[in-house]
């Protein structure tokens, strides 16, 4: 099993399925901006965007949902209920925090289900 980490749900180089790893998830947790805000932008939908000097993106919505777009192609979507959806490179990975489930979809079309007791299908 790996570290407990929500900023990264792919296995392998490019979300390799051949590669993966067990992962398990901390509660929901704020997302706190670190950097120096180089750019924010607001519209009538309330969304907010908001653009770092090293060059991510956070697109924070009227429903509290809040993306993440990294420069290094990584997306990150963390909603209010806790759940995370990342994509990368094609695939995209969905954590489902009320049962502890990931779902891992590869470009391929192919999709792994991994459940909190270890069992993957």
């Amino acid at each position: 099993s790996v570290q407990k980490d929500t900023n990264n749900l792919f296995f392998g180089e490019g979300g390799d399925s051949s590669t993966r790893r067990s992962i398990s998830f901390d509660p929901p947790r704020q997302v706190q901006i670190r950097s120096p805000i180089s750019k924010e932008q607001r519209n009538r939908k309330r969304r907010v965007r908001l653009q770092s000097p090293r060059g991510n993106t956070i697109v924070k919505y009227g429903n509290g949902a809040i993306k993440e777009i990294r420069p290094d192609g990584v997306t990150v979507v963390r909603f209010n209920n806790g759940d995370i959806q990342t994509m990368c490179n094609g695939s995209v990975s969905y954590y489902y925090r009320d049962t502890g489930v990931l779902s891992v979809s590869q470009p391929d079309g192919s999709i792994v289900w991994e459940f909190p007791s270890g069992q993957a299908e």
